[in-house]
């Protein structure tokens, strides 16, 4: 399940994991679900059209983390080629 956010707080911005960016712009909004669901903070949570539930936020965390790690890889290989 992709986290989806209500169109109203897409140019919303809050500040959350060392960013600032607009909401519509952000690629860890599940980090934000799981500080709503954590503190239950309705202010967050409302934000958006439906709230996954704990086992969704680890899958998405963990999907988050592979991608990163593939873009880093990605960005890496040409450096590498170089060397040799």
């Amino acid at each position: 399940m992709a986290i989806k956010l209500k169109k109203a707080y897409e140019g919303a911005v809050v500040g959350f994991n060392n960013s600032a960016l607009p909401l519509g712009q952000r690629y860890d909004l599940h980090l934000l679900v799981q500080l709503g669901k954590t503190h239950n903070d309705q202010s967050i949570l409302v934000m958006f059209e439906e709230v996954p539930d704990d086992q969704e936020i680890v899958v998405l965390k963990e999907q988050a983390f592979l991608d990163k790690q593939s873009k880093k890889a990605a960005a890496q290989e040409p450096a590498d080629t170089e060397k040799q």
